[in-house]
């Protein structure tokens, strides 16, 4: 059976960004991204399901949420869902077509 993973979303004040990648990494998050998304940022962190329960991630999105007031800055969105592991080794090549480099060079995974 595939373990599952917390992916927590988090769309806040780009001035916010550092200090959310803080606070995610004390909370124990592994595999974080942010993106730009219109004028916000938007931060993407990943936890393996047991080592957090719903009422932990509603702390993480408390703490979030003081430490933006703290800064003087919006209540970010804090968002989370459960997903599936994958076998991230091999999941990419069905994304991945054959590219071409030049006249004589093929990328091929």
């Amino acid at each position: 059976m595939a373990n599952s993973w917390w992916e927590i979303q988090i769309l806040c004040d780009s001035a916010l960004e550092d200090l959310i990648f803080w606070r995610l990494e004390k909370f124990g998050c592994r595999g974080m991204s942010s993106q730009l998304k219109g004028h916000s940022q938007l931060v993407l962190a990943h936890l393996p399901q047991i080592q957090a329960q719903l009422l932990d991630l509603a702390a993480l999105a408390l703490w979030v949420n003081q430490d933006a007031l703290t800064v003087g800055l919006p209540v970010p969105i804090t968002r989370w869902h459960l997903i599936d592991e994958e076998d991230w080794a091999s999941s990419w090549k069905q994304y991945w077509e054959p590219q071409e480099i030049g006249d004589r060079f093929l990328i091929y995974p």
